[in-house]
């Protein structure tokens, strides 16, 4: 680590809730990462993160970069190559969740219409679905990206 242990928790670093309010308030680029403005004024040394909800927060976001990488080297294949299969990646990752023994899928999202759209809706894994996919998926991701991906 370049900083010290504590060094974010020293009084110059912290922030305090009025802090947060105000960047929350900003217009623009200049939040800080406050998008919203506190509801209850806790000073942050008096909060304990909830590990497993943010844990969770965190995979979410895997998952959801997952996909889009997935779909987005799917459209460049079909714009690369004519004759090759429509979705074959997505296809790929579809089989590797099933191998782990968990239900997913894939699909366009309709607009108010009942007309599709460029934008993707996939299944949620919830408690029993999480467990394996953290566990076994991993052994599986060498056929969905290129070797130089996975040593990264």
């Amino acid at each position: 680590m370049s900083k010290a242990k504590d060094f974010y928790w020293s009084d110059e670093m912290v922030r305090t809730t009025e802090e947060i309010q105000e960047c929350s308030l900003q217009t623009g680029g200049d939040k800080f990462g406050c998008i919203h403005p506190p509801l209850i004024r806790i000073p942050l040394c008096n909060v304990v993160p909830d590990e497993l909800h943010l844990m969770l927060r965190i995979t979410d976001k895997l998952e959801k970069n997952l996909i889009h990488s997935i779909l987005r080297r799917d459209k460049l294949a079909e714009r690369g190559n004519q004759r090759i299969e429509k979705n074959v990646y997505q296809h790929k990752l579809l089989q590797a969740m099933k191998k782990c023994g968990v239900t997913f899928s894939i699909w366009n999202k309709p607009d108010e219409n009942g007309n599709l759209t460029d934008k993707y809706d996939w299944t949620s894994l919830m408690g029993a679905d999480k467990k394996p996919s953290f566990t076994t998926f991993p052994t599986h991701l060498q056929n969905l990206f290129p070797q130089i991906t996975l040593k990264l």
